[in-house]
């Protein structure tokens, strides 16, 4: 703070002395209004006074204060730092309201107010205010405000006499000096009023004698229309007339605003002007009081005006002073204008709150040449030009919102409304107009016009008009901007965007209100000869050219900010709209494309060209692609809640040419809210007409050339695809049917998709990513409705593509119950219950004799062709967990029901047979009746201990550390009537790829098309201790097993001193299994699913790590071929082992390490993964990535490319070398930096993705 108290001292040092005095000015607390139905008010001296206030009481500084039944304030001197002010303290009590918080009431409360201005004092009503005196004041609500203060005050005018001294620099009443002082004004201004020194003295022989003397300032002003008139007497209050300020004798013109009526009650009455007519004056109560603080209206010559506003200028302050000299005091008091009362009464004319126009004028820099002239009026306007740099700012409320100008030079014409107060510029700035007022203004010479729409943090929608010269018309909104240029920040922009204009029009047309009458309507800009770039250079890399655009306001749904759904009350919001005609794209000079119309919204600013690449390799060719806007094509402006929709077209010269397009959207409230809740969704279609063969590499494949494995494995060289007309097609749909108030434990939604792929290898051959980790494409309909504990889902499901094994529900309806508490929360039940009817599509490569190897049945579903079967069941779980000290101990039963109405008559034999004898395992005829009871009863338990290390190392980042141990066991003993061979599957385990992959490599590695039982996935699942209740249906059998598992956890704190955190350091957890009837349930061997996971989390962004599987029994199975180094098989077990560490740094950069290790069966191989991306420069941003295969001795993969991020586009190089399929690709990629989806790197990335394809 005194750094910053000292910059300032130094900043206004350095400024001109004129704009210093304004920008002190502004620094000054405005004036303090108090109001009230009555107003009581006692000077104990000439600069400290007491009001009482009663009745509707209101306090206010610049619109912060309070409202209360009744208050007592202390007016006296005070000072605020080095300035003199006046210190307004306020003691108010009953209904207490602060404006910061009107919805609470107060019993009492005190308050401090700072002002340099005189206090406004308000009463509601005419004759609502008077002056007293110590006598008749109200001692007793004066000393329960401010105690021994008052009452000394009190105490103090009791004992001094009625007349109070004359204020200095005054003659004496009645003196000589006086009396020729009153004749010489009485002389001098004929037919004025004269004041009278004090009522003890005699009048002034100048004075005329018709008129009464004054009534005792100690007794209570009578109404209006019972007071006669009066004469006026002098003011002696030290407190409103400067001192040691000579008596001066003016024309009436030049005289000031009577605006202190505090020492006489007759001021109060303010009485109607008196025409010069010897007739007596009447008093008429609906007058309207005149216009304190205003210049003078109306007749002002001898014999005319008001009784209370002229008098010639005898030492008396302005109404509104300028800062007084350091020797004076400050004007204490003023009767300003009546507020509008609570409730409705006849009053002046006033602004609405709502209907008025604030504007600031403030100097833009602390230039020397700032200046302010005004010119002569003509008629009601004044004309003001201010030069040197100036900044205005326009609040208008709710109408026009907020408008932000600056200029070199501005001219303003402020025009008077009749119906409101004169327009007076404050010391501070600013002034106040009704917003039906006329004000215009013209910018010249680096004008600026800011608009922020204040929706997003930051400038993400801020919008900035640069231009030469400009107009704004402040009661129409209009403005028209000469050589002007538009920036817009718009959000996930890394640019703003640049639009130059000749001239840039905003108005207001006419349109008709709700009520038939003609108002202002909405906004509407025309800017004309446009070139809009994202380039910061002048001569731009691209641009796109418009002959003109129109900026309309549309009317839209009224929406809640928060959870964006549609507000129940009625109303409209507004968004912007762009219509751009007669548009061309430019790359540097070179005309790119024309398109007659573009229609789009602010938030929608991609170029119609998003991206083009250009793409080699020797199975696709020389490859163009390019990503098109399909709405700035159409024209059409984008819909609310549209995230993107593109359009792909693409030439493959070794292929075809293709065509797709891929859309996203996303919102509440569907269908104008008939549908409520949120929803998001997405599609994607691409095609093509493939004129050549597909290139695999190794890889499960029906037909592969040459079909004898060579020694990196069957090669998918050169595979026809039979189709000419290839492509996908996928849609998915998610709608909550959830309000804004649902629980956090209910949910209601619906899943709709749509899968199509034209053959088996389409997906692997052009979208590799999504055929290895996607989502399979499939059509479904899924529902669930959950209430607490409770959920009931429907899934209805379908196969399209006769290439994959799927199962068909028709439909699937599931129960679920979860946690239902027993006898007094001693026993917890969970259950699971459901009906469906299934139709297993098995792939046609299963029992088909016409392939190139024979498979008799699939591994997954046991099924041998197609299967259906109604299905039945119900499972439950009971649990009775017990706390023994520090051991937790549950023991459990578990159990289902299930039945299938066409099952299949005969099981299999065994899982594997040899290749002479699998015609065994061909399965068929499933009308059997099959019922199935299955049982289990076990026990879980599990230990905790822990210990503290003090350990310290600023190395290691480690600030002590706590060792966490959980030792768990889990014991399950489980019976089926029904063994798991004897039934087909419905339940699905693994996506198709994986299953299509364990089908080929039964074809393709092992006799008679039969993997060994212990890569059976069934028999896989079964030993993992699956639950009746969230695992599978289906499969479940007998199994004895004993589960072992121990956790650790090293903990330590990060974090700065003081606020440190706890985090895990190091994790290693163990887990194995043991099999007491080893020969069943696993292969012969004891302990199985022996695994181990270990962390080390060095820093919060670099981590070690290393996971691993081990299982002990031998292989069995015919295997046909050797494709390990070795060109042999090892029968022991499996391991399968993966090391290494990953180092994040963004946004400069990640690194990724790891080795994995892979023996089972004839499978001996190790691969190393290597992957970073770093932003080597600011212009300059690399990535890479490898995969090497030590085992086999092969690359399985590279790439590597190089990002150039220039000033208008983002250019990349990459290069992706695929040894499976013989390729080497080299593409290159440009993106202009408007895109708002860029991805750095991706140019050597897959070659056909979609964005809003999710994988698993």
């Amino acid at each position: 703070m005194p750094t910053l108290a000292i910059a300032l001292i130094l900043s206004l040092a350095l400024i001109p002395g004129d704009v210093q005095g304004q920008i002190l000015q502004r620094l000054d607390p405005p004036a303090v209004d108090l109001a009230a139905d009555r107003i009581e008010v006692w000077s104990s001296d000439p600069d400290r006074h007491w009001v009482i206030l009663s009745g509707r009481v209101s306090v206010a500084q610049d619109g912060e204060g309070l409202r209360a039944d009744e208050a007592v304030v202390l007016v006296e001197p005070g000072r605020d730092g080095n300035r003199q002010m006046q210190r307004i303290e306020v003691r108010a009590a009953g209904n207490v309201r602060l404006t910061s918080r009107p919805a609470s009431s107060l019993d009492r409360t005190n308050l401090t107010f700072r002002s340099k201005l005189p206090v406004r004092l308000k009463p509601y009503e005419q004759g609502g205010m008077r002056k007293i005196g110590p006598e008749t004041i109200d001692r007793n609500r004066l000393i329960g405000a401010f105690g021994d203060e008052a009452r000394a005050a009190l105490d103090l005018a009791m004992q001094q006499p009625d007349s109070p001294p004359a204020a200095p620099g005054l003659p004496e009443p009645g003196s000589e000096s006086a009396a020729q002082n009153s004749a010489a004004v009485a002389n001098e201004t004929p037919g004025a009023i004269t004041a009278e020194a004090a009522p003890a003295v005699a009048a002034s022989s100048d004075v005329p004698a018709d008129l009464p003397q004054l009534p005792d300032s100690r007794t209570e002003a009578k109404s209006l229309s019972e007071m006669p008139p009066v004469a006026l007497k002098a003011r002696e209050d030290a407190a409103v007339v400067p001192a040691q300020s000579p008596p001066l004798t003016l024309d009436p013109d030049d005289g000031p605003v009577l605006s202190n009526p505090l020492d006489d009650p007759s001021d109060l009455v303010r009485p109607p002007t008196i025409e010069p007519p010897a007739t007596a004056p009447e008093n008429d109560p609906q007058a309207a009081p005149p216009a304190f603080g205003q210049p003078p209206q109306g007749r002002t010559g001898p014999g005319a005006g008001d009784l209370n506003t002229r008098l010639p200028r005898s030492g008396l302050p302005p109404a509104l002073p300028e800062d007084p000299l350091p020797n004076m005091p400050l004007p204490s008091l003023i009767l300003g204008d009546a507020p509008l009362p609570l409730e409705e009464e006849a009053g002046p004319a006033e602004i609405i709150p709502g209907t008025q126009r604030v504007v600031g004028i403030f100097p833009r820099d602390s230039s020397r040449n700032f200046s302010i002239q005004e010119l002569p009026l003509v008629g009601q306007t004044r004309i003001v030009v201010i030069q040197g740099g100036v900044n205005i700012v326009m609040e208008t409320g709710p109408q026009f919102g907020t408008v932000d100008l600056s200029a070199d030079r501005i001219v303003l014409w402020i025009t008077d409304d009749d119906t409101t107060k004169a327009t007076m510029i404050d010391p501070s700035g600013q002034f106040k107009q009704s917003n039906q007022a006329p004000l215009e203004v013209y910018l010249e010479g680096n004008v600026m016009y800011r608009m922020d729409e204040r929706k997003v943090a930051g400038n993400g929608d801020e919008r900035v008009v640069r231009a030469e010269s400009a107009y704004y018309d402040a009661r129409a909104d209009r403005f028209t901007a000469i050589q002007a240029e538009l920036n817009i920040f718009a959000p996930g922009l890394l640019a703003p965007i640049r639009t130059k204009a000749d001239r840039i029009s905003q108005w207001r047309e006419a349109a008709m209100g709700e009520d038939g009458t003609l108002q202002i309507g909405r906004p509407m800009i025309d800017v004309s000869r446009t070139s809009t770039t994202g380039s910061r250079f002048p001569n731009p890399g691209y641009r796109f050219d418009s002959d003109l655009i129109r900026i309309t306001q549309e009317e839209v749904p009224l929406r809640n900010p928060i959870t964006g759904s549609l507000d129940p009350m009625p109303g409209t919001d507004y968004e912007w709209k762009l219509d751009a005609r007669r548009n061309r794209f430019y790359l540097g000079s070179l005309p790119i494309l024309y398109l007659p119309r573009v229609v789009m919204t602010p938030d929608d600013l991609d170029l119609p060209l998003k991206q083009l690449q250009f793409r080699t390799n020797n199975y696709f060719g020389q490859q163009i692609l390019s990503d098109w806007s399909m709405f700035k094509v159409l024209g059409m402006k984008k819909p609310k809640g549209i995230d993107n929709w593109n359009l792909d077209l693409d030439y493959l010269s070794a292929r075809g040419p293709a065509a797709g397009s891929e859309i996203g959207y996303f919102g509440r409230d569907m269908f104008g809210g008939r549908i409520p809740g949120s929803y998001f969704g997405y599609g994607d279609i691409w095609g093509i007409w493939d004129t050549g063969n597909d290139v695999l590499g190794t890889g499960p494949a029906v037909i592969t050339d040459p079909v004898a494995a060579g020694n990196r494995g069957i090669q998918r060289s050169d595979i026809p695809n039979f189709y000419n007309m290839r492509g996908r097609t996928v849609y998915r749909h998610m709608q909550s049917l959830l309000g804004d108030n649902a629980r956090f434990d209910e949910d209601t939604r619906f899943q709709v998709e749509f899968g199509y792929l034209s053959d088996r290898y389409f997906l692997e051959q052009y979208y590799k990513r999504l055929n290895d980790t996607g989502l399979d494409h499939q059509t479904a309909f899924y529902a669930v409705r959950q209430n607490e504990n409770q959920a009931l889902s429907i899934l209805a499901k379908g196969n399209l593509q006769q290439f994959y094994t799927d199962t068909q529900w028709l439909p699937k309806l599931d129960y679920y119950r979860i946690g239902d508490s027993f006898l007094g929360d001693i026993v917890t039940h969970y259950s699971h219950s459901g009906a469906d009817y299934a139709n297993v599509h098995t792939d046609v490569m299963v029992n088909n004799p016409n392939l190139f190897a024979f498979q008799p049945y699939d591994p997954i579903s046991q099924t041998s062709g197609a299967f259906g079967s109604g299905r039945l069941w119900t499972s439950h779980e009971v649990d009775v967990p017990l706390n023994l000290g520090p051991f937790k101990f549950t023991p459990y039963a578990q159990g289902q029901a299930a039945g299938w109405s066409g099952q299949y008559n005969n099981a299999l034999p065994a899982y594997t047979l040899p290749p002479d004898q699998v015609q065994q395992l061909i399965r068929s005829g499933n009308d059997q009746l099959v019922g199935r009871l299955w049982g289990a009863a076990g026990a879980r338990g599990n230990i905790m201990m822990w210990r503290a290390y003090e350990v310290e190392s600023e190395i290691l980042n480690v600030h002590g550390l706590n060792h966490k141990m959980n030792f768990g066991a889990d014991y399950r003993n489980a019976y089926s009537t029904l063994p798991l061979n004897a039934i087909g599957v419905q339940d699905e385990l693994d996506d198709n790829t994986y299953e299509f992959v364990r089908r080929y490599f039964a074809f393709t590695n092992y006799g008679g098309g039969v993997l060994p039982p212990q890569y059976n996935p069934l028999l896989l699942a079964t030993r993992r201790n699956l639950s009746p209740i969230t695992g599978t249906t289906d499969v479940l059998q007998s199994m004895q097993t004993v589960q072992l598992n121990w956790n650790h956890r090293l903990q330590t704190k990060r974090g700065p001193e003081g606020a440190r955190r706890v985090i895990d350091w190091m994790i290693l957890d163990l887990s194995t299994t043991y099999f007491p009837q080893a020969d069943r349930d696993n292969f012969g061997q004891d302990w199985g699913l022996n695994t181990y996971n270990w962390e080390w989390y060095v820093g919060d962004r670099t981590t070690v790590f290393s996971n691993g599987w081990f299982e002990f029994w031998d292989v069995q199975g015919q295997a046909l071929n050797h494709t390990n180094p070795n060109r042999s098989n090892d029968p022991f077990g499996m391991k399968i082992i993966t090391t290494g560490f990953s180092s994040n740094r963004p946004p400069k950069g990640n690194a990724t390490v790891s080795y994995t290790i892979l023996q089972t069966g004839e499978v001996n191989t190790s691969a190393l993964n290597l992957s970073y991306s770093y932003w080597i420069s600011p212009k300059w941003y690399s990535t890479f990535m490898t995969s090497y295969d030590f085992g086999n001795g092969i690359s399985l993969g590279s790439n590597v490319s190089v990002t150039r991020i220039g000033a208008d586009y983002l250019t990349s190089i990459g290069l992706a070398i695929d040894p499976q399929r013989q390729s080497t690709m080299v593409a290159v990629e440009i993106t202009p930096r408007l895109s708002p989806n860029l991805r750095l790197g991706q140019s050597a990335g897959p070659r056909f993705d979609s964005r809003f394809a999710p994988t698993q």
